[in-house]
C-alpha cells in the first residue's frame, strides 16, 4: 500500500490485515485513471484483496488465490500478456498502467525443476523433506547452517524462475510498443532473511536483509542507462517518482516519499531523498521501527523502548550496536523517529477504516500464510506474545 499511495503505513493506516485504506487517500491507479490511463493489475489475492482498497482505480483487476506451495509466475504473466495483447489488437491509443505483483520469489522456496538445481548446494535434504516456513519463522534460529544455505539456493532458484517470465513480459512490451515509450519500474516489497540475525523470512524484524530491496527504473531515451545510486530511499518514493516521470503534478506535501525522477534523470544522486524521514516498521512478531540517516540506522523497540544504532557503511551486517558509543547520535535519531509518529499531521487527519468482517476461509488463508495468529519464540522455546502495535506513546 505504501508503494501505491506514496505514504508511510502510519499515514495510510493499512498496517495489518484488519484495516483498509481510508476512502480519501488515492492510489497511483486512481491518479493515472483520472489522467486518462487504462489501468490493470494482476496480483495474489491473499494479501492484496479488494477489501483492503487495492483494486480502486483499476479497469481490469485479476487476483488469483495463491498459496505458499503454488507456482504462479506462468499464470500471472499469461494474464498480463493477454490484457496487453487485447489492447494492442484493439489499437487502443490511450496510455496504460499495468501492475503485476509476482508471488513466486517467496517462501516456502519451491522452485520447479530444473531451477531447484540452478545454484550449487553442498547439502540437500532427503527426498520428501518439507520446510514449513510459516511455522519456522516464529522460532529463533530453528535451522542448521547447512539447511539455511540450502534454502537460500532455492530462493535464488525462485528468483531466476520468475525472471524468466518477467523476461517474456518485457520482451512483449518491447516488441509491441518499443522501450522508449514504456517506463519500467521494478521494486521489491520486502527482503528475505536466512538467520543472519537469528530469524527467517520477513515481517518480524527490520534488519537490512528483510527491508533492503531493489528499485530499478528503465526508460531508454529518458533515463541514462547504468546509473546506480547508493543513497537510501523509501518505498513511499515510488508513486511520486512515477508521477514526476509522466509529467503529472501533485500538490505539495502529498506524499511521505520524495520524488526521485529529476535527480535520476540528471545522472546525479536524487538529492531530495534525504528531505523526508525514511522509516521502516513491523508489528508482526515484534513492534519495531527503524530510521535511516545516511549510513546510520536506529532501531527502536516500541515494547521495551530500547534502541540500537548501526553504521551500515562500516557494519552492513548490523553486528555492532553503537548506541552506547554514540549516545548523542542515538538520542537524536530516537527523538526524530518518535517525532515522525507523534507529529504526523496526515495520520491525524485520516482515520483507519476497519475491514469488513472476514470469512472463515479468508482468515484461514491469512493464518496459513503466517500473517495472523503468530507468536514468536525465543531461543529457549518460551512463547513471547507482542502487543502488535507500533505505539510511540509507550516511549519517551
Amino acid at each position: 500500500m505504501t508503494v501505491l499511495t506514496g505514504l508511510d503505513p502510519w499515514s495510510h493506516h493499512v498496517r495489518d490485515h484488519n484495516w483498509a485504506l481510508p476512502s480519501g487517500i488515492p492510489l497511483l491507479s486512481e491518479r493515472l485513471k483520472s489522467a486518462g490511463y487504462d489501468t490493470a493489475a494482476v496480483v495474489p489475492s491473499a494479501t492484496l484483496r479488494e477489501e483492503f482498497g487495492f483494486s480502486r482505480g483499476f479497469d481490469f483487476w485479476s487476483n488469483g488465490h495463491y498459496g505458499h506451495d503454488v507456482v504462479t509466475s506462468p499464470a500471472m504473466t499469461g494474464q498480463a500478456l493477454q490484457w496487453l495483447s487485447l489492447r494492442r489488437a484493439a489499437r487502443d491509443a490511450r496510455p496504460w498502467f499495468l501492475w503485476i505483483h509476482f508471488w513466486d520469489p517467496h517462501y516456502n522456496y519451491l522452485p520447479p525443476s530444473p531451477y531447484d538445481q540452478s545454484f550449487p548446494s553442498q547439502w540437500r535434504p532427503a527426498p520428501g523433506t518439507r520446510f514449513d516456513m510459516t511455522e519456522l519463522k516464529n522460532h529463533e534460529a530453528p535451522l542448521r547452517p547447512q539447511e539455511t544455505a540450502f534454502l537460500r539456493t532455492q530462493y535464488e532458484g525462485e528468483i531466476l524462475y520468475t525472471d524468466r517470465y518477467l523476461a517474456d513480459l518485457l520482451d512483449f512490451v518491447e516488441q509491441a510498443w518499443g522501450g522508449e515509450k514504456t517506463l519500467i519500474v521494478l521494486v521489491g516489497d520486502h527482503g528475505e532473511a536466512f538467520q543472519e540475525h537469528g530469524w527467517l523470512t520477513h515481517t518480524i524484524r527490520v534488519h537490512e536483509e528483510m527491508i533492503h530491496v531493489p528499485l530499478v527504473l528503465r526508460w531508454p531515451g529518458h533515463l541514462p542507462g547504468g546509473a546506480r545510486h547508493e543513497e537510501p530511499v523509501s518505498l513511499a518514493s515510488v508513486t511520486p517518482t512515477i508521477l514526476e516521470a509522466l509529467g503529472l503534478e501533485s500538490p505539495a506535501g502529498a506524499f511521505d516519499g520524495a520524488g526521485l525522477w529529476h535527480g535520476a534523470r540528471g545522472g546525479g544522486a536524487p538529492s531530495a531523498a534525504g528531505a523526508l524521514p525514511i522509516v521502516s516498521e513491523t508489528i508482526r512478531g515484534a513492534s519495531l521501527s527503524a530510521l535511516r540517516d545516511g549510513s546510520w540506522k536506529y532501531i527502536l523497540d516500541m515494547n521495551a523502548c530500547t534502541g540500537t544504532l548501526f553504521d551500515l557503511a562500516a557494519d552492513p551486517g548490523e553486528a555492532h550496536d553503537l548506541a552506547a558509543a554514540e549516545p548523542e547520535r542515538a538520542a537524536a535519531m530516537r527523538s526524530a523517529l518518535l517525532a515522525f509518529y507523534r507529529d504526523n499531521p496526515r495520520a491525524a487527519a485520516t482515520k483507519p477504516e476497519p475491514m469488513p468482517e472476514e470469512s472463515d476461509e479468508d482468515l484461514e488463508l491469512l493464518r496459513s500464510l503466517g500473517y495472523i495468529g503468530a507468536t514468536t519464540r525465543d531461543r529457549f522455546g518460551d512463547a513471547v506474545t507482542f502487543a502488535g502495535r507500533t505505539d510511540p506513546g509507550n516511549c519517551r
